[in-house]
């Protein structure tokens, strides 16, 4: 219920999406005579618009979540295990057109692939079932990925796999029961640096007491320029924003216990 609950809210309550909604409530409110309330709709939603497409509020809003969480050093312990969290492999692509589809966060492949060579002992953990809300595959988050790291090298033995989960809380229950790992034990987490924040909450809430972000990949640059960020802009906002209301959720609902998760 959780699960489609926030996939139904985040839908209309995501920058572009309301943005539309505003404007469309205001046309339609016009056009039934309401045309003080159209306008104030229409107004609204076209002053969004400008900010999203004008400005750097979804950048700086990314940026401070990748920026959160730094690598380890190069000098930190070693990890005894590594969970990588999926969201960035596309099953549908692979029923439609035979091959894994690839989205943000792909560069994960290569940095496990890294992984997997320094630390040639520690188990992988792949955690992803489907985060479709309609399942229209029947291939897991967690075989897709199993499948990518196999064709850059990484040895299959080595890989724990992880098929239920559903959310990124699911995944911090699921790869615990999974794994059962020991108390303090360092666990390092790669997914998404704009992810990362909301994971971490919900890794540390579910047990995971010295989980370790290990950053897989980047969609800013970590600076803001002042060139109007247009279609990015309300990209970035709409990824931003479900981070910031996923953490939300997750504190409100018991499945973190920070609204501003850091090191």
């Amino acid at each position: 219920m959780f699960f489609t609950l926030s996939k139904v809210a985040f839908l209309f309550a995501q920058p572009s999406t309301l943005t539309v909604l505003l404007i469309v409530a205001g046309l339609l409110a016009g056009a039934v005579g309401l045309r003080r309330i159209g306008r104030a709709l229409g107004g609204l939603g076209l002053a969004l618009l400008g900010v999203l497409t004008l400005t750097p509020l979804g950048p700086f809003l990314l940026t401070e979540l990748e920026d959160r969480f730094p690598m380890p050093a190069a000098d930190a312990p070693p990890p005894v295990g590594i969970v990588v969290l999926g969201g960035f492999t596309d099953a549908r692509m692979l029923a439609a057109r035979g091959v894994v589809g690839l989205g943000e966060g792909a560069a994960a492949v290569f940095e496990v692939a890294d992984l997997a060579k320094r630390f040639p002992d520690v188990p992988i953990v792949l955690s992803g079932g489907s985060n479709a809300l309609i399942v229209e595959v029947d291939v897991s988050e967690a075989e897709l990925m199993k499948r990518l790291f196999v064709a850059v090298g990484v040895d299959p033995a080595r890989l724990v796999l992880e098929e239920g989960s559903r959310t990124t809380w699911e995944n911090a229950v699921a790869s615990r029961d999974l794994v059962k790992p020991a108390p303090g034990a360092r666990w390092w987490l790669v997914t998404t640096g704009y992810h990362m924040p909301r994971a971490i909450a919900a890794f540390r809430a579910a047990g995971w007491t010295a989980i370790v972000a290990r950053p897989s990949a980047y969609v800013t640059t970590g600076r803001i320029g002042f060139r109007p960020p247009m279609l990015w802009g309300m990209k970035s906002a709409d990824l931003a924003v479900k981070e910031w209301l996923g953490i939300l959720g997750y504190r409100l609902s018991g499945r973190a216990a920070e609204l501003h998760p850091a090191p």
